[in-house]
This record gives C-alpha cells, structure tokens and sequence, in this order.
C-alpha cells in the first residue's frame, strides 16, 4: 500500500508495521491519499491513519499491527 521497493517492503513491511521511528515513519513511509496499484484506490483517512500510527496505542485504532 505505502509506495517503496520490494527490497525495503520485504524489511520494513508493506505497512512499514516493523519501523519504529515515529519521524521516519511520518516522513518517509506515509500512507498515500491515492494509490494506484494495479487498480486505482482512493484512501479517504490516509491523513487520519499516518497520525495514529505514530501516536502511542495509535496501531491498535488503525489495526496495523507489527
């Protein structure tokens, strides 16, 4: 979902659910609003979903888990 190399993806997860770095995870590997992965897809809480996953307990209220 997160546009990164296979590489990155198979050492961080398609989520970025194993980086702990909460900068990194807001500056580099932010949910994009529109993604186009073999088929176009429109995210409406990716803003929302980028804060909760950095914010303390903030995984469990996105359901991304490590």
């Amino acid at each position: 979902m997160i546009p990164m190399s296979q590489d990155v993806a198979e050492l961080v997860g398609d989520l970025a659910q194993s980086v702990e770095n909460r900068s990194l995870l807001h500056e580099k590997f932010a949910l994009p609003k529109e993604w186009n992965a073999g088929q176009f897809r429109k995210i409406d809480n990716a803003g929302r979903w980028n804060i909760l996953r950095i914010v303390d307990n903030g995984r469990s209220l996105t359901q991304i888990h490590a």
